[in-house]
């Protein structure tokens, strides 16, 4: 359809599949994107398609369709010079890829080529519309492999009563108190000394990672059940694990529990939710990479879906008194 960017098109999709092993079901072609932010250029609205679009493994469906943007590439005419300011030029199509990244909260890294002239971009989280030169991609990483590294994940298994073993374990309430904060290493002590947060502050961060910790587990369970393949969770990492990626993975499993909160809730209440909802669309988990990482390394060994309700709540409940304890000096609050 396109003889002068096509051949570029099909050069970069072969170039991802053999040196970065992304998988061809994990990509799309001439994706049309949403714009319905950052988008505009000298007044006009960019009304185009992204030439390939590689997607997280991570939120594949029970079916096999991806969801989270990973990669978005802009391929060129081979005979555009590099750096070039003619229509439909090098600079056209980077300020094309700039939008289509703009218009994506998860993409990470941008790529623009000529098959002649390659450059790659990774995304800073910290001004999301700018795009930083970076020397190459990461190697991509496969559900399946994801799985096979991953110290925590679930496989199927015949000799466990669900057929499925997660290698995860229950939280006593002694640990499940340790965890949270009982220490300089818990993960109330990480989200208020890295992130300057007040106390209470820190507790309701830390509500938001226990509550995607919870739907990582019953999601990734799920879809171990309906695909047959193991799967790692979301809340797992390793030597290999970018923090970066982490991050977005974190932040979008967040989104998902809320969705599913809100389509739980409305089939029982109907649309009228009110304050039925632990969180609203203005809640977002997102902090520092290294936090990240940091609050997932010391969720990931536990089983929130398997330690008893008795645990979870009484821990809350002496964690949130001693909380509020030292935050506003009073010698008990519940």
């Amino acid at each position: 359809m396109r003889p002068a960017e096509d051949p570029v098109t099909m050069w970069a999709l072969q170039i991802l599949v053999e040196e970065y092993g992304v998988p061809l079901e994990a990509m799309e072609l001439e994706l049309n994107s949403d714009f319905a932010e950052g988008t505009y250029q000298s007044g006009r609205r960019y009304q185009r398609r992204v030439d390939i679009v590689v997607y997280d493994y991570c939120y594949a469906d029970s079916v096999g369709n991806f969801d989270l943007a990973f990669i978005m590439v802009e391929a060129m005419e081979a005979s555009k010079k590099f750096g070039g300011t003619e229509g439909e030029g090098w600079v056209d199509h980077l300020n094309r890829l700039n939008a289509y990244m703009s218009a994506s909260l998860s993409a990470r890294y941008a790529i623009l080529t000529s098959g002649k002239h390659t450059v790659i971009y990774r995304r800073d989280l910290d001004y999301p519309r700018k795009l930083e030169i970076i020397g190459d991609l990461p190697k991509y990483e496969s559900a399946r492999e994801a799985a096979q590294h991953s110290p925590y994940s679930v496989i199927l298994n015949p000799s466990e009563p669900d057929g499925i073993q997660t290698r995860l374990t229950p939280l006593t309430r002694d640990r499940f108190r340790e965890v949270l904060g009982d220490t300089r290493s818990g993960c109330h002590s990480i989200l208020r000394d890295n992130e300057g947060l007040q106390p209470q502050e820190a507790v309701d961060a830390m509500v938001k990672f226990l509550f995607a910790k919870w739907y990582d587990e019953e999601a990734t369970i799920d879809l171990v059940k309906q695909t047959g393949e193991s799967r790692a969770y979301v809340f797992s990492v390793s030597n290999e694990t970018d923090p970066e990626r982490l991050l977005v993975q974190v932040r979008d499993t967040f989104e998902k529990a809320k969705q599913w909160e809100r389509e739980t809730l409305a089939k029982k209440f109907g649309d009228d939710l009110g304050v039925r909802l632990a969180f609203n669309e203005a809640d977002v988990l997102q902090f520092k990479p290294h936090t990240t990482m940091e609050i997932v390394k010391r969720l990931q060994p536990w089983s929130l879906r398997k330690s008893s309700a008795d645990v979870k709540g009484g821990v809350f409940k002496d964690f949130l008194s001693k909380t509020f304890r030292d935050d506003l000096g009073h010698k008990k609050v519940f």
